[in-house]
Formats: C-alpha cells, sequence, structure tokens
C-alpha cells in the first residue's frame, strides 16, 4: 500500500463534513483543521480577540470557552435530531429543568450541548481531529449503510 492510499483525504470532505449518525440524532462534522479554511480563520480571529499573537497563549480557563466556540462555528456545519414522524430536522438536545429537550441548532444552542455533554465533545473532536473520518473509503462506506 502506497502512502496516498494510506493517508489520503478528501478535500470537499474536510470542508463541508461527514455525517456522523447516532441513530436519534446525527451530526455534519468538517475537519479540525486540514483543508477546512473556516476552522483556522475563527481561529485566528480568537487570538486577536483575546490580544494575543497565537492562540496557544491564551490561559487555560478561557481558551476551552473558546474552543467549543471555534468548534461550534466552524467544525459541526449541521445538526439534527429525528422528529415524532422519524423525519430529519435541524436542533439540538440541550437539558432544561433536568429534561432533554429539542431547541434549534445554532452556535448558542450547540455550545450549551456541548458544555453539558462533554464526552459528546471529546468524540466529536477526536473524530474531526483524524483524518481517516475523511477519507473517501469511509465516506463511501457510510453512504452503504
Amino acid at each position: 500500500m502506497n502512502p496516498f492510499e494510506m493517508f489520503e483525504t478528501n478535500d470537499d470532505l474536510e470542508k463541508d463534513g461527514v455525517w456522523q449518525n447516532f441513530g436519534s440524532f446525527k451530526v455534519l462534522l468538517a475537519r479540525s483543521g486540514g483543508r477546512n479554511t473556516s476552522w483556522y480563520k475563527e481561529v485566528s480571529k480568537a487570538a486577536k480577540k483575546a490580544g494575543k499573537a497565537t492562540f496557544d497563549a491564551i490561559d487555560t480557563d478561557e481558551k476551552v470557552d473558546i474552543i467549543r466556540t471555534i468548534f461550534c462555528k466552524s467544525v459541526i456545519k449541521d445538526h439534527q435530531v429525528k422528529n415524532e414522524d422519524g423525519e430529519w430536522e435541524q436542533g439540538v438536545y440541550i437539558k432544561e429543568n433536568g429534561k432533554p429537550v429539542v431547541v434549534p441548532f445554532n452556535t448558542e444552542n450547540m455550545k450549551k450541548c456541548l458544555e453539558q455533554l462533554p464526552e459528546y465533545f471529546n468524540k466529536l473532536q477526536e473524530w474531526a481531529d483524524n483524518y481517516k473520518t475523511f477519507q473517501e473509503k469511509i465516506e463511501e462506506d457510510q453512504v452503504k449503510n
């Protein structure tokens, strides 16, 4: 096997995203970095807004919140839930008054979901960081399933 067969990714998948389906909800994930120029722009904006030359110079506590925001703005391209009829519609689960509820998909609601479910955020980051998520073969397999 040559290195292109092992490591080449699909530029469009990196930019436009790949669906990760969880049954009753799904998320369209672009790559954190790679060909996703939106991600780089958001990182740069965040560093400038924080008054730092680079993202690494930002305080750790502030960085966690900023990373979630960057992720929601540039990596999560869409989030959908199944409605009562079993059809997909835009939306995201958050917990209100101790119960999961579906709210409109937007940056703030998605960020709230990831704050409430840090393990979900960790899993999404893992996929968005992994080049294998954006390989043509993986996309073909997802279409079949």
